[in-house]
């Protein structure tokens, strides 16, 4: 990796971090439940209705599930709600994703987005953080811009200023810094990713 590259994204997760990370500046969950997304007290099958119906606190439907149908989410509800015990049960967050997963797609899906939105709110509420990076929307185009391909892909592939940071960081950094990585990318540096 250029070392131009490295030092700007050695950059951008600092920022991220100052703004983002523990104690940072800006709270980018101030509208929904994020901290346990779910709020405290609720039981699985609710739990289960507020993650995917992506409540947020003020009571609105979270901007990330804005273009996706009621009818649709009310049918992944549904269809979790009816697997409670198999949820229940579940020991990682990628178990947990891959049932969600598998309903979403048995409703003619993918909608990867609202599976790892919802896998998210509901392992916070088993305790689990995501031990790879799911690529999708956002974070898949910053991914992109670092020559990284994939569906799910272990942080170690990504390079070293950015894994200082979770797999659940890595993945909201990479959507909400795809922006900065691609103008710097643009901005007459030239760099090749393979040097």
């Amino acid at each position: 990796m250029p070392k131009e590259l490295e030092d700007a994204l050695d950059c951008f997760v600092s920022d991220y971090l100052s703004q983002y990370g523990a104690g940072g500046t800006i709270d980018p969950c101030a509208n929904c439940w994020c901290d346990g997304e779910i709020p405290m007290g609720t039981c699985l099958s609710e739990g289960i209705s507020f993650a995917v119906r992506s409540i947020c606190v003020n009571g609105t439907k979270h901007s990330h599930q804005f273009r996706i149908k009621k009818i649709d989410l009310i049918e992944l509800e549904q269809r979790l709600l009816n697997m409670v015990k198999i949820i229940e049960d579940v020991n990682s967050f990628e178990e947990l994703y891959k049932v969600i997963e598998n309903e979403n797609l048995a409703m003619g899906g993918p909608k990867p987005l609202l599976t790892y939105d919802t896998a998210t709110r509901i392992s916070r509420h088993h305790g689990f953080e995501p031990k790879f990076v799911y690529l999708h929307c956002g974070a898949k185009e910053g991914a992109r811009l670092l020559g990284i391909r994939g569906k799910v892909v272990d942080p170690s592939v990504f390079p070293s200023p950015i894994r200082r940071l979770t797999a659940a960081q890595i993945e909201d950094f990479l959507c909400r810094s795809k922006s900065k990585i691609e103008e710097f990318l643009l901005a007459g540096k030239h760099i090749s990713l393979k040097s």
